[in-house]
């Protein structure tokens, strides 16, 4: 094993050295000498390209021997084109770019960046640049409830459980995707929130529309998480401190070696905190509860290694290790002892090439290996009151359970997925994405199992899953005009293997059931541009979700497997526009978006009981109308203001229930969904504050969430309401020497409010955070 190993890396080499490219290197500024930010860097009648860093620095490693043009260009200057000769040695060419003749005739011509031609994609879509809020003292989930028509409800601090709630829908019909790969969690015991904002270039959020490209499932949207790349060798740590005993660290690391077509990066971080605050019981009136068991600790960390010099253009083997461990907090009971434990290794392989035997045929391919393990720790005889004392009446094994539980579960996934995207020409453009999913669900509890006297954790089960999306893009107009139609195949297999279990004190022997079906996704995008400033935007999709494997397997502990569970279907449409100009009003830029939605949603999968057991079923249809609209206003170049709102109304449309009888909940608000919430900041900037290179911001943030029912609103006097929230946050945040040392400092419910988010689980009052940051950038070698 270890001499294969070798000889393939030896080979690699070899194959590198014999492959040598040049590379090319420089600088892009004003015609003052400041180095511009994002300028985008091209070599002309090729596909290769670059942007520049915060210096101004870019880097292209792979460039073609010759002769060659290369066009520089930046927002608000006029574009330069350079003709250089390449040969064996590494070039370096510096670009000095002018203001744009055209402002001297009051009309400013701008070329949208990356991120603001996704903004303008026919999809209704939020795109958070990470270079916003990168350095602040916070976390994805309270940056992404604030964006709009989203709203994220935590039962609980840091490594608590959230749902993420898009247009009305949430849960597992929102799909989430790092890098555009299925998040890889032991079914939900990893939280996006542990995910370092330092980590992130930006992140996606498609409302309504799940891209067929994604080659994923999802009724209510996409949340799609990029990594930071660069081209160069860079090093960035930082360090969190905060309220309730949070400690959170991260630490990113690459280095290129240009000469062999080689890259070598490494990363992690660490996650820690007690979440020991105190509130009042919301199930006893005037009883204090302090979160005293709600300790959570996680870390990851992962390693890559990438050549770019091959046949292929980019070979990149990784692997990622994360671990974490939870204390299970109590609300209605005092628990003290019981906790989970989650792991996961995943290595990966991802391979690219551009005129992938055809002209113009894109290819990519990712495999992963993901092997996930869970524990279950319930162990305690001893159960304790909430005031401290023990409660000798209770006869159950388990501080939760009646049996005692000491699980071992293990699942092995292997996952595939394919993307090919083939260019026509200027106007017809098709993608095909495969994505392949096999898992094995192997469940283990020996000490529940002697407690009851039978095997009550369950069996080995197994699905596999084919999703196919092929998607056409057309423009035409001068793109002007965009359209994407996509169709998508959903497949599933399953091979489940029930529990044993006790039915009239006989017991059962477990049954094998087989289930296999596949259905057809289909979707429209468009997009018209009538005036530069204005796009209209207009999308609808038949969209899908598979069950997912906790679903289908159970538990192992209180959940029952669900074989036969059948994909929820939606309908999902959405019509808005969104305009972008400067120089309106006397304001330097204004930008408004506003979007209609309605979704009609089928065989909603929710748990159910019967009053001894739990299960997974298809149950339900939902509808939901709404709109949102949000609101940017760069006042002028020192003060930024928006704020967003979204209305969303979710009834059961559900009018007979499956045995005849009329549905009491028919056409009223589905509850536990907020239906009126909102967003307003302030920030004010100022560059060069305490000398050359250095930034100030200050910032306020305010949310709103009207109050909802957490169930069924069938009186008008029903007390189970969730109260109106309204917090703010402040925060400043410093950076020195171009943003190589960033300080900041926050507070999040500052005016202490009572927060409550779901089902009456209130949240921690306010909290304090301060983070420092250091980043090195070496874009010349």
């Amino acid at each position: 094993m270890y001499r294969f190993f070798s000889i393939f890396f030896v080979s690699l080499l070899c194959s590198i050295s014999a492959l040598a490219q040049s590379s090319l290197s420089g600088k892009v500024c004003d015609d003052d000498s400041n180095p511009l930010v994002g300028a985008t860097v091209q070599i002309l009648s090729t596909k290769l390209g670059a942007v520049t860093d915060s210096d101004g620095w870019f880097q292209l490693k792979t460039v073609p021997k010759g002769n060659i043009s290369v066009k520089a260009s930046s927002l608000g200057y006029a574009p330069q084109t350079q003709n250089i000769t390449i040969g064996d040695s590494k070039v370096t060419l510096n670009f000095s770019l002018e203001i744009d003749a055209v402002r001297h005739k009051e009309i400013l011509v701008r070329e949208d960046s990356p991120i603001q031609k996704m903004r303008k994609a026919p999809e209704s879509i939020v795109v958070i640049d990470a270079e916003e809020i990168r350095g602040r003292a916070t976390a994805i989930e309270a940056i992404l409830t604030k964006a709009t028509g989203i709203k994220i409800r935590k039962t609980g601090g840091l490594g608590s459980a959230s749902r993420i709630n898009i247009h009305g829908l949430e849960g597992k019909g929102i799909t989430i995707l790092i890098d555009g790969n299925p998040l890889n969690s032991p079914e939900g015991n990893f939280t996006i929130d542990e995910i370092p904002i330092d980590l992130i270039e930006r992140i996606e959020v498609y409302k309504g529309v799940v891209p067929a490209r994604f080659g994923g499932d999802g009724t209510g949207g996409v949340v799609n998480i990029i990594f930071r790349e660069f081209e160069y060798d860079y090093l960035d740590v930082s360090y969190q401190r905060g309220s309730y005993n949070t400690n959170r660290a991260t630490w990113t690391f690459k280095k290129v070696f240009p000469e062999l077509g080689m890259e070598v990066s490494t990363g992690g971080f660490f996650n820690k905190a007690d979440n020991d605050y105190t509130f009042e019981s919301p199930y006893q009136d005037g009883v204090m509860i302090t979160r005293d068991h709600d300790e959570f600790l996680s870390y990851a960390y992962g390693a890559g290694l990438v050549f770019n010099k091959l046949w292929f253009e980019e070979i990149e083997l990784g692997v990622d290790v994360y671990r974490n461990r939870k204390e299970i907090q109590g609300i209605r009971t005092n628990i003290q002892f019981a906790e989970s434990r989650a792991s996961a290794v995943i290595p990966n392989l991802n391979l690219e090439k551009e005129d992938f035997f055809l002209e113009n045929l894109d290819f990519e391919n990712t495999l992963q290996v993901v092997i996930m393990g869970y524990n279950f720790i319930d162990t305690s005889h001893v159960h304790y009151n909430l005031d401290g004392s023990i409660n000798t009446d209770d006869t159950y094994q388990g501080e939760i359970g009646s049996y005692a539980n000491d699980s071992d579960d293990k699942q092995l996934e292997i996952r595939n997925k394919l993307n090919l995207l083939y260019t026509l020409s200027d106007v017809h453009s098709l993608n095909l994405n495969h994505n392949f999913r096999r898992a094995n669900y192997e469940p283990e509890d020996e000490l529940a199992s002697e407690y009851a006297g039978y095997n009550i954790s369950g069996y080995p089960s197994n699905y596999t899953s084919n999703i196919i999306g092929l998607t056409h893009q057309m423009r035409l107009l001068d793109e002007r005009f965009i359209s994407m139609t996509g169709v998508s195949l959903f497949q599933m297999s399953t091979t489940i293997t029930s529990n044993d279990y006790i039915d009239d004190n006989n017991l059962r022997e477990p049954s094998i059931s087989e289930n296999d079906f596949a259905k057809m996704g289909y979707s429209e995008a468009l997009r018209y541009r009538p005036l530069h400033w204005l796009n209209l935007k207009a999308s609808y999709q038949h969209a899908m979700r598979l069950p997912y494997s906790n679903e289908l397997f159970g538990d192992g502990v209180y959940i029952l497997a669900s074989p036969n569970l059948a994909p929820e279907e939606s309908d999902n449409m959405n019509l808005g526009f969104f305009i972008d100009t400067y120089s309106f009003a006397g304001l330097h830029r204004v930008q408004f978006e506003a979007n209609a939605f309605y979704t009609d949603l089928t065989n909603k999968i929710q748990l159910s009981s019967d009053g001894v057991n739990y299960a997974y079923e298809n149950l339900g249809h939902v509808v939901i109308k709404g709109f949102d609209a949000e609101l940017k206003l760069d006042i002028s170049k020192a003060f930024y203001l928006h704020g967003n709102f979204t209305y969303q109304l979710a009834k059961d449309a559900k009018e007979f229930r499956d045995d005849g009888t009329s549905n009491p909940t028919y056409d009223m608000k589905v509850p536990n969904i907020p239906w009126l919430f909102g967003n307003f900041g302030i920030e004010y900037h100022r560059e060069n504050v305490l000398g050359a290179g250095t930034f100030l911001k200050l910032f306020l943030e305010s949310s709103y969430t009207h109050e909802y029912f957490y169930n069924w609103e069938i009186s008008k006097r029903n007390p189970r309401r969730i109260p109106t929230n309204f917090s703010h946050d402040v925060g400043i945040e410093m950076a020195f020497d171009n943003n190589r040392y960033i300080l900041s400092f926050e507070v999040q419910n500052v005016t202490d409010e009572d927060l409550i988010t779901d089902f009456q689980l209130p949240l921690m009052g306010r909290a304090a955070y301060f983070k420092v940051r250091y980043s090195f950038l070496n874009a010349v070698h």
